[in-house]
């Protein structure tokens, strides 16, 4: 009998899941012995965070941001940690888009709203890069935030009534339909701004259940099919746009040429040299070292909490 491994998604089904799908297409879950299924947060409408359920022991993996992995490795649950064991990116692939700023400064005041998805350090992260940008805590204003359901997030920035001005995106996805659109928007990296923001999405496991042999075999298998979704993006996208049209998503997000842009776009940003997922301590600190200059570091209840580098990754599973 095969293994069962349950792997929640951080989102609907999108190039960024590629490897999953390329893996499970071509059968090398089932070589190594796993039945593996994939959970789209959609199924409960979002209502469960990736993590959340990672941390219940609903699932066996979950994609989720480093700052997820933070927030749940200082539980005062043992059980409930979750540690990362792999990124699927070896750089961050994100950044701040504005339909009228043209630096972040500009992000706050005259009614201007941010469309938030009500992540971890989000709206934080967003209000350090203008602090930063305006030369002192304040000094810009204070960011005003709207949290839209989170499949219509996108939509209250490009639609013709500018519900709001701003948002986070993934560049390989939203960017890449927004330059295919013809919008006209202005992209802030965070690193430009000295916000070093890590790794994201992860692979995160729970520390308290671990079946070695599986999980080992699991991560193998799907660095092999993110492998292949590089060297082949084209079927890497017909791939995923079957996952996609399963999932019922739109016309718009599964039209074949875009997705083979897309699925371009990020193979360029895939976490492959020196072996699949591989991670850096350098990177996990710099990241807490700018979280704890902003006073972030802290539980859900607001309390201080201080964790290192060591506690939140393992490359151990990667063989």
């Amino acid at each position: 009998m095969p293994t069962t491994i349950k792997v929640a998604l951080d989102w609907t089904p999108n190039p960024l899941h590629a490897g999953f799908y390329v893996a499970l297409s071509k059968g090398l879950y089932a070589q190594a012995g796993l039945s593996v299924e994939l959970i789209s947060p959609s199924a409960d409408g979002y209502a469960t965070t990736p993590a959340k359920k990672l941390s219940t022991g609903a699932v066996d993996f979950c994609l989720c941001p480093s700052e997820s992995v933070i927030s749940y490795q200082s539980s005062a649950d043992a059980s409930a940690r979750i540690k990362a064991c792999a990124s699927l990116l070896s750089r961050d692939a994100s950044a701040i888009v504005s339909r009228t700023a043209s630096r972040p400064a500009e992000l706050v005041g005259s009614g201007k709203k941010y469309a938030s998805y009500g992540a971890r350090y989000e709206d934080a992260i967003v209000q350090a890069m203008i602090d930063i940008d305006a030369g002192g805590k304040g000094k810009a204003g204070q960011l005003e935030t709207v949290v839209p359901p989170k499949l219509g997030i996108w939509e209250t920035v490009v639609n013709s009534k500018g519900e709001c001005d701003s948002t986070w995106i993934f560049e390989p996805f939203e960017g890449v339909q927004a330059r295919r659109a013809g919008h006209d928007f202005t992209t802030f990296q965070l690193g430009d701004y000295g916000i070093p923001y890590g790794y994201s999405p992860l692979i995160a496991f729970r520390e308290s259940s671990v079946n070695e042999s599986a999980y080992k075999s699991f991560l193998a298998a799907t660095g092999q099919g993110y492998e292949i979704a590089a060297k082949d993006p084209s079927e890497a996208a017909g791939v995923i746009r079957e996952a996609m049209l399963e999932a019922g998503l739109s016309e718009r997000d599964t039209d074949l040429e875009f997705l083979k842009e897309s699925q371009a776009s990020i193979a360029s940003y895939y976490n492959l040299e020196g072996g699949f997922g591989k991670m850096k301590s350098e990177v996990w600190k710099a990241f807490l070292g700018f979280l704890e200059q902003q006073g972030l570091q802290k539980d859900r209840e607001g309390r201080k909490v201080s964790v290192t580098a060591e506690q939140l990754f393992t490359n151990a599973l990667l063989g």
